[in-house]
């Protein structure tokens, strides 16, 4: 189904056809109408699903023509022959958006602007959908008189517009517009501007209204107008339908549907095969940014057998595994528990046999033309020496990179930094005796004259307000020792009980930490 149902159709009701035209009003209208000619009553008030009658003539024409009835048996009367045209019929669909009250209204503008005023009959009906029809599916159908109305009643001789072949095309074409263009007002004031300009267009061919959606950004609109169009069933073949058995019309639109559900699929699939195109035209530019494969192209170039690609990759960390046939069972596994769990994506396919490069973080490159940039038979003449009773497999590769990582983290040993702005204070009571001892070693060095024992001093005082002010929390209070610093004390002997003080200091440190261990690994 379309996203727009704008129809437009023009047919005639003919005594040749054995019709009435009492009659067919009577049904569109759902009254009690009697055909004088043929002395006939047609009663249709039984029949549901007529919402708005509007019948209409021209401000001039005579009061009869006013009531349904007499106009229409008037209209019987001057069509005498036996083959007489006695109305035309136009059935026109509405957009399902609308109510009834727009629906009423457009009718009323559409039968004004473009046939009482130019002096024609026109009696209208607007149906509701059907109870096994489409719930869209509402609709109008106007009878009109072809013979203009003045003061005199009809005329003598019909207006050939509708009928002429070379007027009644441009006609037909010039109603389909007005159609269309109401629609388009009546959607644009119910605040639904997209399926205005789609209705506004509908009286044109789908490769027009496919061309017009693409210049204004419809996209969605121009892929469903890309398709074959249907053929109106009309009343005799929607009956037989109705009724179960197939019509030669309808057998034509399954048809026509069936080659349009396949033409679909067909672009659906040509869109999915680019999508993918483009995903990996992406993974492929990542992976040329990425300094593994970057690595991996580099090693590739500089050697010239296997074993100089494989020593060129150990350079950069990065080793050789081959996919085996547990490492394809596994990978399937993972694939179909993602599955199930509809996860978003899923892990890529293995195949056993195929090689990967492996660094030390554990990320996996396929060994390929793709990662190479290199000919597909130069990379299996090179890469066939890696057998696979000399190649570990993926989970051993990968195992070992763990133990490496896991190895490294326990004996790599932390750097503590420090900020700038408060580097003294976050920095341990030890560490800033240590240094300050450092300062002073390197002052008397550079100046072995000098008397340091106002120097001393005053690195006392700040060592004790330290103590105080930056003292750490749950921590025994380091005993502090007496500055038996004297003027008969030399540098040396200062300096040695300054280095007995740290190591004590320092023990009680490691005695407390080892305290802290041990009480983690009894919780």
């Amino acid at each position: 189904m379309p996203a727009i149902g704008y129809h437009f159709s023009a047919k005639v009701i003919s005594r040749a056809k054995g019709q009435s035209a009492v009659a067919s009003v009577s049904y569109r209208t759902a009254e009690k109408l009697k055909d004088e000619r043929l002395d006939k009553v047609f009663d249709y008030t039984r029949k549901q699903g007529v919402e708005f009658v509007y019948h209409a003539a021209p401000k001039d024409a005579p009061e009869w023509v006013h009531d349904i009835g007499q106009a229409w048996n008037q209209v019987e009367r001057i069509e005498n022959r036996k083959n007489s045209t006695l109305a035309r019929e136009f059935e026109a669909a509405f957009p399902h958006e609308l109510t009834d009250q727009q629906r009423a209204w457009m009718l009323k503008d559409f039968v004004r602007e473009e046939l009482t005023r130019k002096g024609f009959l026109a009696t209208s009906a607007i149906h509701t959908p059907s109870h096994d029809g489409d719930e869209r599916n509402y609709h109008v159908h106007i009878m009109l008189a072809e013979r203009q109305l003045d003061a005199d009643g009809f005329a003598k001789a019909k207006d050939r517009r509708f009928s002429d072949f070379a007027t009644r095309d441009e006609t037909l074409d010039g109603l389909k517009e007005k159609w269309a263009d109401l629609c388009a007002r009546q959607l644009e004031r119910a605040g639904l501007p997209v399926e205005a300009e789609r209705w506004r267009h509908g009286h044109k061919t789908l490769a027009e209204q496919r061309s017009l959606a693409l210049a204004r950004g419809d996209d969605a609109y121009a892929v469903e107008c890309d398709r074959q169009p249907t053929q109106h069933l009309g009343p005799v073949a929607t009956e037989i339908e109705r009724d179960g058995r197939e019509s030669h019309r309808g057998n034509e639109n399954r048809a026509i549907e069936a080659d349009n559900a396949e033409r679909q699929r067909i672009k659906q699939e040509a869109a999915r095969l680019e999508q993918q195109h483009a995903a990996l035209e992406r993974q492929e530019q990542r992976l040329e940014a990425h300094p593994t494969v970057r690595a991996i192209n580099q090693a590739w170039e500089r050697s010239d057998s296997a074993a100089s690609f494989a020593a060129a990759l150990r350079e950069e960390g990065v080793v050789i595994a081959r996919v085996s046939e547990q490492d394809a069972a596994r990978r399937r596994k993972a694939r179909d528990a993602a599955q199930e769990a509809q996860a978003e994506r899923l892990p890529p396919e293995l195949t056993a046999g195929d090689l990967y490069a492996i660094e030390q973080g554990g990320m996996a490159c396929r060994l390929d033309a793709t990662t190479l940039k290199a000919d597909e038979q130069d990379i299996a003449a090179r890469l066939a020496a890696f057998a696979p009773d000399t190649t570990p497999s993926l989970a051993e590769a990968w195992r070992k990179e763990r133990r490496e990582q896991e190895f490294n983290a326990r004996h790599e040993k932390p750097q503590q930094e420090y900020p700038v702005a408060h580097e003294q204070e976050s920095k341990p009571l030890a560490l800033r005796r240590l240094e300050s001892y450092g300062e002073r070693k390197a002052i008397r060095q550079a100046n072995p004259t000098r008397d340091y024992s106002a120097l001393r001093e005053t690195h006392v005082r700040v060592g004790e307000a330290l103590n105080q002010d930056h003292a750490m929390p749950e921590k025994p209070a380091v005993r502090k020792v007496p500055n038996k610093t004297t003027a008969d004390q030399t540098p040396m002997q200062h300096d040695a009980e300054m280095l007995e003080r740290i190591e004590r200091n320092r023990a009680l440190l490691r005695e407390e930490q080892e305290r802290d261990r041990r009480r983690e690994r009894e919780r």
